[in-house]
């Protein structure tokens, strides 16, 4: 399957999980919304999650959907692995802080190494030339050779290498 049919994919599983969990309208009644933070801020927890639930969980894709200006967020979507099992699951870190794990397709194979958090690549799209605004932007990173940060505001997204944290690329959809 082409790059483009699996985001497509994973756009639609992440956002059927985000009105599971009532993330669509913000968050759900008596939740409390969580301070907007980077991805690694987030990142242990998914992982221990992940862990628990297949000892082989390795990293293989992260996402917002509501990044602000400071390329931070109240909750992100890890994606990972299990080449053991041949299964992959999303674990959510939202509202409260603690994770939810939603079981999903597989996807994506390549682990994600070390990377740049989601504040350095936002700031290097907006000293690049990307519009920032209030309704939130998309940050998403998939593993791979090289491993990217993909930043998007509007029409706009802007490609960032998630090792060095330097620009690739703007791409116009």
């Amino acid at each position: 399957m082409h790059e483009a049919g699996i985001r497509a994919i994973l756009r639609r599983t992440i956002a059927s999980a985000a009105v599971l969990a009532g993330l669509s309208g913000g968050v759900l009644p008596g939740w409390a919304q969580a301070a907007p933070l980077g991805a690694r801020d987030r990142l242990t927890a998914a992982t221990d999650q992940a862990r628990a639930w297949q000892k082989d969980a390795r990293l293989v894709r992260v996402e917002t959907r509501n990044a602000d200006a400071q390329g931070r967020s109240p909750d992100w979507v890890y994606v990972f692995d299990s080449p053991g099992s041949k299964q992959q699951t999303l674990v959510m870190v939202t509202g409260s802080g603690q994770p939810d794990l939603v079981p999903t397709g597989t996807a994506y194979r390549r682990p994600l190494g070390d990377f740049v958090d989601s504040p350095r690549a936002m700031q290097e799209a907006v000293r690049r030339g990307l519009k920032t605004h209030g309704a939130g932007m998309t940050m998403s990173l998939t593993g791979g050779e090289p491993a990217q940060w993909l930043v998007s505001s509007g029409d706009q997204t802007y490609v960032i290498d998630a090792a060095s944290g330097g620009f690739v690329r703007r791409e116009k959809d």
